[in-house]
């Protein structure tokens, strides 16, 4: 993506974090919803990030590319 994407939140019930990582391990932005989706809109530089969603007791991890 170009660094501006939307999470979709539909599995997870009440409110959901999500934190972006990047690869050193530090967070790049952090975002908490009560809605089915989060948009990210930061220009974010190329590289690899890490996206984890947390919502109560569940927890997603995945690798997001900004070309």
């Amino acid at each position: 993506n170009n660094g501006k994407f939307t999470v979709s939140c539909d599995e997870f019930d009440g409110a959901v974090t999500c934190q972006l990582f990047n690869v050193s391990g530090a967070v790049v932005e952090e975002m908490t919803s009560n809605s089915s989706s989060i948009e990210f809109v930061n220009d974010l530089p190329a590289g690899t990030y890490f996206l984890r969603i947390v919502s109560g007791d569940k927890v997603a991890t995945r690798k997001v590319v900004v070309e």
